[in-house]
């Protein structure tokens, strides 16, 4: 966890400041815009006096002038080597500094961060001065960067902070700053009270949490953040809401933690009791962990700090903007988020939300984007019905017509508060907002109406091999509103239950809408989750992108429209829905994708979008959904040929052999010299298709061997073979015997009868298509396909060509979201090929010779010569198909563009935009990027 302890102490940091500064002062003479840096001072003692004093000579003077005071310390009523750089008392004994001296200019630095602020602005309070705030690296450049700036700021065109930036940086400061203190205190009271960490414990696991030191850093962080909101919510209540009578939140005197902690809830308590803020102010189990004495001293200074602030200046939608942007995006995922950018949240919205009375329920509602961006259409879809409505008359109206589940409190606070700041001119008599176990939630029940308008969500993308409670999950989401069993296979993710049991809450005719991974559009569970679609919706769109949405989630993601059509006499109804595969090629305005889907009742594609139409009723009987989504046009013409088969029909296709051990069973030639196994046991194998330079395996590519041994171990002992024979019970005593698979066979280093097939395919595929001939006849393990064919030079060629290698990528599936592709042997198997029979004898011969130039190229790397040798093969396989320029071009097309959108998915991109382009934060690079940039705003997302 960051800043669990201070990295730098004091004396070091303006030692080290002062050295960079120095550097590039005296060294560099640096001069920027009419402003040479001339001088540092150092003041070694730290005792009453600034630490660094930079001075400048502007061209116009000759007298050297104080530019900028560095304060890396403050006095506090005991030791503590970590401070808080936004501290009103360090801002204020800085100011103080930099007002003595004349500077125009002065930073606080606490070794980590650095804020600059300006000294001298009439009519702004001290604490809304700062300009900018810098991530501290000990470089020249970070020295650079900043006197830079400085000179930037002094001749008016430098990049201030407007007030809602400010507040931002300051909540994430004061985030940063207190994480250790709670990180400390939940350690201490889990080491001191037993019941407490027992009943932690119980909670951790309802939150889908295993206790570990990284999910207490976790959960400290999350402390912090609930802490911290509460007071900064508390003090903006003071300041804007007008019809309760707010109790002012002053300093607590008292330096104990469990006395502060509790006077501190009783604030919160008396306030609920006036209006309903009860999501915002909520008690759990960590309001259990006292605030340290220590922190009790940052606290008062924190709540004194607020008071500073003009917060009644800020206007509703900014105080929104800034609990909607106080967690940075490559935060949220770490503390149990599910970030949804907001063009895909508007996208959503406006094709689910459809009547200004709708009722809207997000089941795993994180940081509430889908309920604010809901709030916002249902505001203006009342406001259209009666244009004369008051926003203040209507506040509470909307708050009764949106509801959010989320296990985690921490997530249903910021949504509360993100609901409350729509309009704090009055008081939120209730906020619908529940932290509590969606599946142990049921339509009817107190708080929830028994049916919905509108279900839209980002659910979480834990794959089931991570789910805990399966059993209790299964059973709740399985269970269908008549009593009836929900198919499900077993390796579904949650994401998958989400939708059974959000359906349960849907009324007939209403719209769910999620953004969800696509792997239920190929993966073997999706044909239950498809079968319940088509059995109890209208698929009305499947909306998929050619880059991945989210960067911190290896998934990739499609956004999912339906709408409930339950019944036996609703059947025919569904089956001749019109349902869209979607696919968003480019950058486009929403409205550009809302006018695309709803009128077309046919196919249709631009630059941009390509939309392909099918009845409802044709998707029963084909469960590979996805390639509607990514196949090019030509994909379905060259299905309906006659002379295309399935592998198959003309080859016997399985998986090689999976050992249980690898490292085990695999040996290298080192490996196996060492021990001096017996040859007759060692037999030559292939792990991947890597270790081939060409389409043709030679002995000479050979790297690996498979330890193939079907003795006991008593006849090896009677046939003196000693050596293998020590290697297995080296084996034993690492208890390769004890795994999973080892132990299931009769001896477990037995892996039977083993027969090198002719033709080989890889599992996964990265750049490279390559079918290979096994010419040494090495045995394929796991990871590769064996391929038994009756002709096998014809159809090595067939495989090879670029027309296989399109069917590859279209029936194929992307692993997670780093762009691997997938095989399956069933995919493998049903895979649709060029027909070997059908290709003339003349040219069968070519292809032999074809294929022998092609292993010739490959070999020796010539990659031109194989794309030209590659050329000459496809040829005979498109005239064999009867395909013509046309087509032939679109192969080759569609197969870039499918290549291209799988090895693209480790990009970040939204292809939706809305009123401002909205691009998903980059990766930091190190140590260039070090200043810290305010988020975009997001108010300008959410306008109307």
């Amino acid at each position: 966890m960051r800043n669990r302890k201070s990295s730098v102490p004091e004396r070091e940091i303006h030692v080290r400041l002062w050295e960079i500064f120095k550097n590039v002062i005296f060294r560099e003479k640096l001069e920027f815009e009419g402003t040479q840096f001339v001088d540092i001072k150092f003041e070694p003692t730290i005792n009453g006096r600034p630490d660094l004093v930079i001075e400048a000579v502007e061209k116009t003077r000759a007298r050297k002038l104080p530019l900028l005071i560095i304060e890396t310390k403050r006095k506090v009523p005991y030791r503590d080597p970590r401070f808080d750089p936004y501290s009103i008392q360090v801002i204020k004994q800085a100011a103080g500094y930099a007002n003595q001296m004349g500077a125009p200019y002065f930073a606080t630095c606490n070794g980590e961060i650095m804020v600059v602020f300006e000294t001298f602005t009439p009519g702004v309070p001290l604490i809304q001065r700062r300009l900018k705030q810098y991530k501290v690296f000990y470089e020249e450049e970070f020295a650079r960067i900043v006197l830079k700036e400085l000179v930037r700021f002094k001749l008016g065109v430098g990049k201030w902070l407007p007030l809602d930036d400010i507040f931002v940086e300051r909540l994430r400061s004061f985030h940063r700053f207190i994480t250790p203190f709670m990180y400390e205190a939940l350690t201490e009271k889990l080491k001191e009270d037993k019941k407490f960490k027992k009943e932690y414990n119980n909670w951790l696991k309802s939150q889908m949490f295993e206790y570990s030191d990284k999910t207490n850093e976790t959960i400290a962080e999350q402390m912090s953040y609930l802490l911290m909101n509460k007071i900064a919510f508390y003090k903006t209540l003071e300041s804007q809401i007008v019809d309760v009578d707010l109790d002012k939140l002053e300093k607590i005197e008292t330096k104990n933690g469990v006395e502060f902690s509790q006077r501190l809830q009783d604030k919160f308590q008396e306030l609920t009791k006036k209006a309903d803020y009860e999501g915002i102010f909520q008690t759990t189990i960590l309001d259990s962990v006292p605030v340290p004495d220590k922190l009790t001293y940052h606290l008062n200074e924190f709540i004194e700090e607020l008071g500073a602030y003009n917060l009644g200046r800020i206007k509703a939608d900014v105080i929104g903007r800034v609990y909607e942007d106080l967690i940075p995006p490559d935060e949220r995922h770490r503390l149990g988020q599910y970030y949804t950018p907001p063009p895909i949240v508007d996208l959503i919205v406006e094709l689910c939300v459809k009547s200004p009375d709708d009722k809207v329920l997000d089941p795993g509602c994180g940081s509430g984007s889908f309920l604010v961006k809901t709030y916002h259409k249902l505001r203006d879809l009342k406001k259209k019905k009666n244009p004369f409505a008051k926003d203040e008359d209507l506040h509470q109206e909307l708050l009764n017509q949106v509801y959010g589940i989320d296990i985690n409190p921490f997530p249903t606070q910021l949504s509360s508060m993100n609901l409350a700041v729509r309009n704090l001119k009055v008081r939120s008599e209730h906020i619908n907002l529940f932290p509590m176990d969606f599946f142990k939630v049921k339509p009817g029940m107190a708080l929830v109406p028994k049916e919905f308008d509108v279900v839209i969500t980002n659910p979480p993308y834990t794959r089931q091999e991570e789910m805990e409670y399966k059993d209790q999950i299964r059973e709740a989401a399985l269970t269908y509103s008549d009593g009836s069993k929900i198919e499900m296979g077993a390796r579904a993710g949650i994401y998958a239950y989400f939708f059974t049991h959000s359906a349960k809450f849907l009324k007939n005719g209403g719209r769910m809408g999620y953004v969800t991974s696509t792997s239920w559009l190929e993966a073997n569970f999706g044909k239950d989750l498809q079968k319940f679609f088509l059995n109890h919706f209208k698929i009305l769109a499947i909306i998929g992108y050619e880059k991945r949405v989210f960067e911190k989630a290896a998934v990739n993601t499609c956004v999912v429209i339906l709408e409930k059509a339950d019944g036996k006499e609703l059947i025919k109804e569904r089956d001749i829905n019109l349902t869209k595969f979607v696919k968003l090629k480019r950058k486009i305005k929403i409205e550009d994708v809302l006018g695309a889907i709803k009128p077309t009742g046919k196919d249709y594609e631009t630059k941009d979008i390509k939309i392909l139409v099918k009845k409802q009723g044709n998707l029963h009987r084909d469960t590979k959904w996805s390639k509607y989504l990514n196949a090019p046009t030509i994909y379905f013409k060259l299905l309906r040929n006659p002379k295309m088969i399935k592998l198959k029909e003309i080859a016997d296709i399985r998986r090689g052999v999976t050992t249980g051990a690898n490292p085990f069973f695999i040996l290298d030639k080192q490996k196996a010299d060492h021990w001096g196994i017996e040859k007759k046991y060692l037999k030559p194998c292939i792990k991947s298709t890597q270790e081939a330079k060409c389409l043709v395996f030679e002995e000479k590519d050979v790297k690996y061997y498979l330890l193939v041994v079907h003795a006991d171990t008593e006849e090896l002992r009677r046939r003196g073979h000693s050596n293998v024979l020590s290697y297995i019970e080296d084996g034993e005593r690492k208890d390769y015997n004890k795994r999973r698979t080892t132990e299931s066979r009769k001896i477990w280093y037995d892996l039977g009868e083993l027969r090198p097939a002719p033709l080989l395919s890889t599992l996964n595929i990265w750049q490279r298509h390559l079918i290979i001939r096994n010419k040494v006849e090495v045995l394929a393990t796991h990871n590769l396909y064996e391929i038994r064919p009756k002709n096998t030079d014809v159809l090595l060629g067939v495989l090879n060509s670029s027309l296989t290698e399109l069917f590859m990528e279209i029936h194929g599936r992307v692993v997670l979201g780093e762009g691997a592709l997938a095989i399956m042997v069933y995919e493998m198997k049903n895979l649709p090929i060029l027909d070997p029979r059908k290709i003339t004898k003349p040219n069968q011969k070519k292809i032999n010779v074809i294929l022998s130039k092609l292993a010739d190229a490959q070999r020796k790397n010539e990659k031109d010569a194989e794309k030209k040798i590659r050329r000459a093969l496809d040829k005979i396989i498109f005239d064999t198909l009867g395909l013509n320029r046309n087509e032939q071009k679109e192969i080759y097309e569609g197969l870039k563009s499918l290549k291209q959108m799988r090895l693209k998915r480790k990009e970040v991109d939204v292809l939706v935009e809305t009123a401002e382009k909205w691009k998903p934060r980059k990766k930091a690079k190190r140590r260039k990027i070090v200043e810290e940039v305010p988020s975009k705003r997001l108010d300008t997302w959410m306008k109307d």
